[in-house]
């Protein structure tokens, strides 16, 4: 029962994953392309970005994209340790989210 209770919550947080997706504009799609670019150019981002997993997450999480949309944050990742590290948990945090349903634990 709470196998599928939380198989009902994960498809229920995808679906407001995707309504977040629809209310991003354009421009802001073409933004974020530019930046996941930039950012890519970079040895960490690439080689999370090239796993397929991480990848999704990062095309499809409405944060994520939002994060990644402002090119100051981007500038911060680019040349801050911790906010790397940071972001890459995060990723990951998501993906386990999105993957298992797992509340995010904040600590």
């Amino acid at each position: 029962m709470l196998d599928f209770l939380g198989g009902i919550f994960a498809g229920f947080l995808e679906f407001l994953e995707l309504i977040g997706d629809i209310f991003f504009t354009s421009t802001q799609k073409t933004d974020l392309n530019k930046n996941i670019e930039e950012l890519n150019k970079q040895e960490w981002f690439n080689q999370l970005y090239k796993d397929y997993r991480y990848e999704h997450v990062i095309n499809h999480t409405w944060k994520i994209n939002r994060y990644l949309n402002k090119k100051e944050n981007v500038q911060l990742l680019i040349n801050s340790q911790e906010e790397r590290d940071n972001f890459i948990k995060w990723v990951k945090d998501e993906h386990e989210r999105i993957t298992w349903g797992k509340k995010k634990v904040k600590g």
